[in-house]
């Protein structure tokens, strides 16, 4: 059978999602999996890093920590979205698109922001520290709040798709045999939505048990797997401390927080001393490392950032042609980097709302914006 425009026009946007998740995922899995199976000199080396890694008993602490964090949070996730999901499509509730909207707030802003609102909220100088009654919001408590604050809508909208589909027939059948609400909940809604909400249950402790933000910022002392792994790959060759304790708990190198290379934007306009490249260490020297909060985003942005951008540099300095459409793909960016520059930005609450405004900003011109415009060019075609 011929295909179709719109056929033709799918399997090219496809294939683009495919070739960006081929570059964006096969590339850093591949660079680290090779780096874990060498020695500082780049010599094959087997499976010594593992055992290495494995030989310190603080590490199986840490192992068992993000378990029982993902698992809790999995538990509480998975049931306080089953109910939420349950009343926006099963029940009369008033203002349900404003609800839903509400909840999906969390799913546009980093994971770490949750974090730092705890700390703002029920820190040593929160505004509501009384209220924890004597416990400490830095550790596997302000860990699981923030991480079900963050995991909420992604279960949330997974849940209500099993809800929506579920066959409408079985409920009318429950109906007209008069079964109960009770044995109708049990017996036609459940066994309809399992699937949703298994799949839900594995979305919500994989995002757990891999965050990185949350726990490196209100964890406190308390170890979790993703951090040990994060500062295993940035420690600098010292050798552990005796008596058990993590060998990665001490503290991180300064590059992660800032004093490394702007490398995608170096290799696109050519030299470290570009105006381009300059504004993007004076905002970040100046303005973002200026506050704590700033700091720890640069951190954790670091480590997601230099996972690929070597390999995006050095295939920009081989390929003209990729270079300048890398160039062309972050002018936006520059941008609105840029607009940071003409803002006074004194206190930290500044710096989180200047922040968050700037990436959903980006967010809107790198996602909402082209999701628009498939969605316009695939309604021309079908009306074609």
């Amino acid at each position: 059978m011929k295909k179709s425009k719109d056929d033709y026009l799918t399997i090219f946007f496809i294939s683009i999602i495919g070739i960006y998740i081929f570059i964006a995922l096969a590339f850093p899995m591949y660079a680290i999996l090779s780096k874990s199976v060498e020695n500082k000199d780049g010599i094959f080396i087997g499976f010594e890093n593992y055992q290495s890694y494995f030989s310190n008993p603080a590490l199986v602490y840490s192992i068992y920590n993000s378990l029982f964090i993902s698992i809790i949070t999995m538990v509480i996730t998975i049931s306080l979205a089953f109910v939420f999901a349950y009343a926006l499509t099963k029940s009369c509730m008033v203002g349900k698109s404003v609800f839903r909207s509400i909840a999906m707030i969390p799913i546009l802003v980093p994971s770490l922001l949750s974090g730092i609102s705890l700390i703002y909220l029920f820190g040593k100088q929160g505004i509501f520290r009384d209220l924890m009654m004597g416990y400490d919001i830095y550790g596997p408590i302000g860990i699981i709040i923030a991480e079900v604050f963050y995991t909420f809508p992604h279960a949330l909208l997974i849940i209500i798709t099993a809800l929506s589909i579920g066959d409408a027939r079985l409920y009318e059948a429950a109906k007209v045999l008069r079964s109960k609400s009770i044995r109708t909940f049990f017996t036609v809604t459940l066994p309809s939505a399992k699937y949703g909400v298994i799949s839900a249950a594995f979305v919500v402790f994989t995002l757990v048990i891999t965050d990185f933000g949350i726990p490196k910022v209100i964890g406190g002392q308390f170890n979790v797997l993703a951090v040990d792994v994060y500062k295993q790959v940035i420690r600098d060759g010292r050798e552990p401390p005796p008596g058990g304790e993590s060998p990665f708990a001490k503290s991180e190198p300064e590059s992660l927080l800032g004093d490394g290379g702007c490398l995608i934007a170096t290799a696109s306009y050519g030299s470290e001393l570009a105006p381009q490249v300059q504004q993007l260490r004076e905002l970040r020297d100046n303005t973002v490392l200026q506050t704590k909060s700033g700091s720890v985003f640069m951190a954790t942005f670091n480590q997601f950032y230099y996972s690929f951008s070597p390999m995006i540099a050095d295939y920009e300095r081989e390929n003209p042609a990729f270079k300048e459409v890398v160039k062309l793909a972050i002018t936006p960016l520059l941008a609105s980097l840029s607009l940071l520059q003409h803002t006074d930005i004194d206190s930290e609450y500044e710096m989180l709302g200047y922040g968050i405004s700037i990436i959903l900003l980006n967010m809107g011109m790198y996602i909402i914006a082209p999701a628009v415009l498939i969605t316009k060019i695939r309604s021309f075609y079908k009306l074609q």
